[in-house]
Formats: C-alpha cells, structure tokens, sequence
C-alpha cells in the first residue's frame, strides 16, 4: 500500500489520519473502484476500520461511492483539492526548491522544475549556477516532441492521443530534431522503459537538456525536473551522470511532494529496468489533445 509520506519524514501524530490518507491513496494507485474488502486488504485494516474511515471521507466528498457496484472510488472534493495544490506552480516550486538547488550543484547547469497541463509543459522555477551564463526558461513552453519535457508528456499518452500527435506533421526546430513519426515512438519506448527523456541539440542548436518526471501512484506525471546547458559543456561523454543526477532529483522531488518512490532511483545505465516513480507506462495518461 502506499506508505504515509508528507517530506518531513516523521511518523503521523494522528493515527486515524494517516489510515484515512492510506486508503485515499490506495485508491489513487489502482485508478478504478475498489471494495471495501480490498481496500481494508491492501492497506491493512479491520473491515469495520475501513468502512467507517471511508464512510467519513465519503461524507467529506474526498470519496465516492460506486451505486452499481457497492465500489469506492477518489471522489471530486479530492480532486479539487489537488487541483489546488498543483495548480499552483509557486507552491509546487518551493516543495522542491532544496533538489532544484542540489541538481544544479552537482551538475553546474541551470535546474528547473516544470508544471504539466495536459499537453503543456510549462516552467515554473529555475536554479543556475554561479558564475555561469544560462538561459532563462521560466514562463516558457516547450514543443512536445523536441524537448525532454515534451518526450516525457509524450511517452505518458494514451496510445490513442498519441496516434493522434503524431498523424500531424513534426516541424524541424534544428537538424537533429525528430520528425519522422516510427523514429519518435522508438525514442517514446526508451523514454518510457529508463524514465529519463534527452533532447540533444533538437529543440536549439547547442542547447542539451535531460528531464525526469515525478509521477503519482497512478504513474501520470505531476512535474518534470532537468538541467539544460551549452553543448560545449554537457558533452556526450557525460550523459549517463545527467542522466543519473535527474533520475535521483525526481525521486527526492517526489518524497518532498508526498509521493512514495521506491527506496532509491533506478539506475540510468539499465533503460530496461521503469520505476514506478519515474518510468512512464503507455495508456496511463489520458489526455485528450485538441485541434
């Protein structure tokens, strides 16, 4: 089940809470209804126990009811509620400023932390390094298919919203960029099995990027962390660390939004071993794109 975590790390004073917080969660990571015998299953409670902690949280509008099927499901006041907290780019932005800072430390290039709106990718926050020029992205958009932001959004569509992406033409922003449709679903594959997307020279010229994504239990990204800088500097001999160093910010990233990650970030060396915290799986995100 997935396991109390608020960023600090200590254990709840409030015993009945953090059961009630249990069983919402779980039914995050299964997506779907769930009865009141799995539930009280999976997060290890007495059946009266769970039916009066989900009666309450029912009654609170955090869940509700299946009338079909006698099932439990995330109600919309729970949605509401983390509407407003990921909405808000700032709030998100200062849960992970100290792993912004860490990842631009340890990699001397500019960190940002990205928002995810459906099919937008939008930068909220961003940490540089001292005494180096960097370029500025807060308040930018970038193109789905040319950037690593946009591979991770990309590689977390529904097969058939993907179809759909890609039955339009990719426009060319440099010469490396990807614009031919089986080219990209290959590099979608490897984005989705190592949980770590690069954009080498495709968005700009001289520009390199590597992202990560902090996904939910449900495994849909809630925000993208990476480091961006000259080719000059983030040279190819050093891809695997970038790799690595934003695997591992993603992972701490997630811990400080609550999220439960694994005990530590998969390595970026093995593309074949997905993290539920940062491997992105097709069909989980449902986004409809418009035309």
């Amino acid at each position: 089940m997935p396991r109390f975590t608020g960023g600090g790390g200590a254990r709840p004073p409030v015993q009945s809470v953090a059961r009630a917080v249990g069983l919402l969660q779980q039914l995050a990571v299964l997506g779907r209804p769930a009865s009141l015998a799995e539930l009280a299953a999976a997060c290890g409670l007495e059946r009266s126990t769970a039916w009066r902690l989900l009666t309450t949280l029912e009654a609170c509008g955090l869940v509700d009811r299946e009338s079909s099927s006698d099932g439990f499901r995330v109600g919309f006041g729970a949605v509401a509620v983390a509407a407003a907290a990921l909405g808000d780019g700032t709030a998100l932005a200062s849960r992970v400023l100290p792993e912004l800072r860490r990842l631009c430390a340890d990699t001397s290039e500019a960190a940002a932390v990205c928002i995810v709106r459906g099919t937008r990718v939008l930068v909220v926050d961003q940490v540089d390094p001292p005494s180096v020029v960097s370029v500025s992205w807060v308040g930018r958009e970038f193109p789905l298919h040319a950037s690593s932001p946009g591979k991770l959004v990309l590689a977390s569509l529904a097969p058939g919203d993907l179809d759909r992406f890609l039955a339009e033409p990719l426009q060319a922003l440099t010469e490396r960029t990807i614009t031919d449709a089986s080219a990209l679903r290959r590099e979608l594959a490897r984005v989705r099995a190592s949980g770590v997307a690069a954009s080498d020279e495709e968005f700009e010229r001289g520009c390199v990027g590597f992202s990560a994504a902090v996904t939910d239990w449900a495994g849909r990204p809630v925000a993208i962390l990476g480091v961006t800088g000259p080719s000059f500097r983030m040279r190819r001999s050093r891809f695997p660390f970038y790799r690595q160093e934003v695997l591992r910010s993603a992972h701490a990233a997630a811990t400080a939004l609550g999220y439960d990650p694994p005990s530590k970030p998969p390595a970026a060396s093995d593309p074949g071993c997905p993290s539920r915290t940062h491997g992105l799986a097709p069909g989980r995100q449902h986004i409809g794109l418009s035309k």
